[in-house]
């Protein structure tokens, strides 16, 4: 069952692969490409947030709505982490 300690975990998930996401940028940019990632990474937490929370909660779906933008955004920066790695892999060759 979703509950708001599960909607608190979600986002200490999706901030831990944030931490993980800009270490990785930093190693593998410069200081002021690396900034511009974190910028657009930033902007794209901010956009992923809103736009869940702005679709699931026009109406009162519960803990579970309220919980599907920090849930959704974990999938996102997956994502994002899984072509930063495929990226540093491609990039040695």
């Amino acid at each position: 069952m979703y509950t708001d300690e599960m909607k608190c975990l979600d986002k200490k998930y999706h901030q831990c692969l944030k931490k993980v996401i800009i270490a990785q940028i930093k190693e593998l940019a410069t200081k002021e490409d690396a900034q511009k990632m974190i910028d657009a990474l930033n902007k794209l937490e901010d956009s992923v947030l809103t736009l869940y929370w702005d679709l699931y909660n026009r109406e009162d779906y519960g803990v579970i709505g309220r919980g599907v933008n920090d849930a959704a955004l974990g999938r996102y920066y997956e994502y994002l982490l899984s072509d930063i790695i495929n990226f540093k892999y491609i990039s040695t060759y």
